[in-house]
């Protein structure tokens, strides 16, 4: 997946300080999550924000806060995809 930005996006990393939460410098509004890996960075980008959101499944609720630093990582791993961002 390849998330490109006119503007510059912001990295703020929370809890376990293990993902990368990027958002837009303009409007603040969260746009992609990443890990990084030993191949690269895997991510996600916030559905919402896609153009056919509404063909997606329905979302899955979890409380990452939850789950270890090993179980976060391992349920990313296997849910994100590779991911190249490109910003302004």
């Amino acid at each position: 997946m390849i998330v490109t930005c006119d503007t510059p996006l912001t990295v703020r990393h929370q809890g376990d300080k293990v993902a990368g939460m990027y958002f837009c410098a303009a409007c603040d509004q969260m746009i992609s999550a990443t890990l990084a890996t030993e191949h690269g960075l895997l991510g996600n980008v916030r559905a919402g924000l896609l153009a056919d959101a509404d063909q997606l499944q329905t979302p899955v609720p979890i409380s990452p806060q939850k789950l270890s630093v090993k179980e976060k990582t391992e349920r990313w791993r296997s849910l994100w995809m590779r991911v190249d961002l490109n910003t302004g």
